[in-house]
């Protein structure tokens, strides 16, 4: 009897169950609400806007990256990847630019990024202090904005 009585209170159970069937069984198909949609995502954009030239996104009518006159005309700041929109976490996410280039980027960042889903940042580490100092080398003869971490002049070609 010991073994039978386990049985009988699977079966009493799963009676149980078949018979209450769950509430949306129980409505009509008039009544049933629609299944939930999808979340809509926002598209990534496509990099043809843009691409990558030495580590900076640009277009056509983007300002150079790291020109420069004086050491006022230089920042640092983050990259974007080949979308424009979503920081690309190279150098640790600071390199010198020119703050025309930097104002550009947040400029077209406000206006054409809003909503767009960017991978998570990587853990947070503090970054060189020579990545901030920044200054307007004329060496090569062109103004070119550069860190300390990088005594050499970028390539201009």
């Amino acid at each position: 009897m010991t073994e039978r009585a386990p049985l009988a209170s699977i079966r009493f159970l799963l009676l149980l169950l078949s018979a209450c069937g769950s509430p949306q069984a129980a409505t009509t198909g008039s009544d049933r609400e629609p299944p939930p949609t999808p979340l809509a995502t926002s598209p990534v954009p496509t990099p043809s806007a843009g691409r990558i030239v030495d580590g900076f996104w640009v277009t056509s009518d983007a300002p150079a990256p790291l020109s420069c006159v004086a050491d006022t005309d230089c920042a640092a700041d983050g990259t974007v990847d080949a979308t424009g929109c979503c920081w690309s976490y190279r150098d640790m996410n600071v390199t010198a630019q020119s703050r025309a280039y930097e104002s550009f980027i947040a400029a077209h960042r406000a206006e054409a990024c809003a909503g767009v889903p960017c991978p998570s940042p990587p853990v947070p580490t503090q970054p060189p202090d020579c990545l901030f100092e920044v200054r307007c080398d004329a060496s090569s003869g062109v103004g070119l904005c550069t860190n300390a971490c990088s005594p050499m002049v970028p390539s201009t070609s």
